[in-house]
């Protein structure tokens, strides 16, 4: 099913690639008319792009690309909609799509492109729904098809956009799905994954016709320098896109890209503009019901200790058109309770978590573990967590020093010394911050906790941009090593990216 990283990394994040044609017979041209309407579907009004396309089909029948801005707007619905039986009538008609288009016999690059995303978004579907092996067979015709086109077309700009996401995808697949990806030999390259997107992001941002495809173009940018390229996050290269004038105008009017700005400035130090920007949204019913924006409202106020939170968390419970998230929402609201000293409120809601919603994501695995082990979360821990996430470093330092140390090696103490190295760290203070790191990972390397495998990749990081690089490889070997029982997949995925980086720049 749905969950947060698919979507915010590839599971919308979908482009296009038009020209021109003979006119006389099938044909793919790109138009204003498929500009505006793939500028539409983007924004999640998808029924305004398709009555958009029927009506320039009935003038030109014959031109594809119509049809493949109609089948984007149908992967954006279901993909925000997750209903299953919408994917069954999408795979139908998606593969219908793919027969039209190796139907037509003239050679081109937009053929063999539209195809390879055709099958690229059939992938993307079969994913959300667990047909995880059809799904890499999806994606090895895909990019088999992107890699030939991008060889016999090289100066084809938009080859880039399809190119990077399938090798961010294939070259960081989990390590549970590592047995589907050699099935169906599926292998990439993030670090080429991360030029392509880049260099594709460029592209579109100055093209008149294409530049439909610049606000997607940045989320994809956004979530890729999150995910993937912390020496990018460090040198703060997101900020001139975020107050891009272009960027924050198209915001009120995009639910995608309100959605993963205000997600990036939440998770670097810029909460309170997340806030600002999600409690001033007002979009009409033309949009689709993308409820996980009212989830991320909660997590922003809540970090804040603003107790509107918990309104819309309980929103998003209510109103979401899937499972995905319920259990750590539940979790959340729950938290809400106990940071109010209401105790039973709290029992209510963490039982909630084993009672409603889907286990589809490491938050909601996370918020079962509370939920099974029948313990409260330290205040005092609580409360810096959720002030360090918003980046309130300064006011998340003042409260843990009200937490007093137990005189063993106990997962509260190791989380209070973990606390102060991600604080110090995220204040510039390095020298503090390994300090800390290197007690955390001294002191619980054995333990299940994910507190060292994840002071082991920062502290790589660390030395990674410092240029420190032999120091950086052995901390993120020793991250691979280790076997965390929470966010494993993310902090493993990071770790290999870090590695990656330093072998390849020693062997360039």
């Amino acid at each position: 099913m749905f969950c947060y990283k698919e979507f915010s990394v590839f599971g919308l994040l979908f482009f296009l690639i038009f020209s021109n044609n003979s006119i006389g017979q099938s044909h793919v041209v790109f138009n204003q008319t498929c500009s505006n309407a793939y500028l539409f579907a983007s924004r999640m009004q998808t029924e305004q792009a398709k009555t958009m396309l029927a009506e320039a089909q009935k003038t030109d029948s014959q031109n594809q690309a119509y049809l493949f801005v109609s089948n984007y707007a149908d992967l954006v619905k279901l993909l925000v909609n997750t209903n299953k039986s919408e994917f069954e009538n999408f795979k139908t008609q998606c593969s219908e799509k793919i027969s039209v288009f190796e139907n037509i016999a003239t050679e081109s690059p937009i053929k063999d492109a539209i195809i390879a995303e055709l099958y690229f978004h059939r992938s993307m579907a079969r994913i959300v729904f667990n047909e995880k092996i059809r799904a890499a067979f999806d994606l090895r015709k895909a990019k088999l098809l992107s890699n030939l086109n991008r060889k016999k077309y090289p100066n084809f700009d938009y080859n880039l956009k399809l190119s990077g996401l399938l090798n961010l995808i294939t070259g960081s697949i989990p390590d549970d799905l590592k047995w589907a990806a050699s099935l169906a030999s599926l292998s990439g390259s993030i670090e080429k994954g991360i030029q392509e997107i880049n260099r594709y992001h460029r592209s579109v941002q100055n093209d008149t016709l294409f530049n439909c495809f610049y606000p997607e173009a940045t989320c994809l940018k956004i979530a890729v320098i999150q995910t993937f390229d912390p020496i990018a996050k460090a040198e703060n290269r997101v900020k001139a896109i975020l107050f891009d004038p272009e960027i924050e105008k198209e915001i009120s009017v995009n639910k995608l890209l309100t959605f993963v700005c205000a997600d990036f400035m939440m998770k670097n130090g810029m909460n309170d503009h997340a806030i600002e920007i999600l409690l001033s949204m007002n979009f009409d019913e033309s949009f689709l019901n993308f409820s996980y924006i009212d989830y991320l409202t909660g997590i922003a106020l809540q970090n804040k200790m603003d107790n509107r939170a918990v309104t819309y968390f309980f929103k998003y419970v209510l109103n979401t058109s899937n499972e995905n998230y319920v259990k750590a929402t539940y979790q959340r609201i729950a938290w809400h309770y106990l940071l109010n000293n209401t105790s039973v409120k709290y029992q209510e809601h963490i039982q909630n978590v084993l009672k409603f919603g889907l286990q589809n994501s490491e938050s909601d695995n996370a918020a079962i573990e509370e939920a099974n082990s029948g313990i409260k979360p330290n205040l005092i821990l609580l409360k810096a967590r959720l002030l360090f996430d918003g980046g309130y470093y300064d006011k998340s330092l003042e409260v843990l020093k009200q937490y007093k140390t137990e005189p063993i090696v106990s997962e509260k103490n190791i989380e209070y010394l973990y606390r102060l190295a991600r604080i110090y760290d995220e204040k510039g203070d390095e020298t503090t911050a390994l300090k800390y790191y290197n007690t955390v990972i001294a002191q619980a390397s054995n333990k299940a906790w994910f507190y060292a495998a994840n002071s082991c990749l920062m502290a790589g990081f660390m030395h990674e941009i410092k240029k420190e690089n032999k120091i950086a490889l052995k901390y993120y070997n020793a991250c691979l090593k280790l076997n965390p029982n929470k966010y494993k997949t993310s902090i493993h995925q990071k770790a290999k990216a870090g590695k990656n980086r330093i072998e390849k720049g020693s062997a360039a």
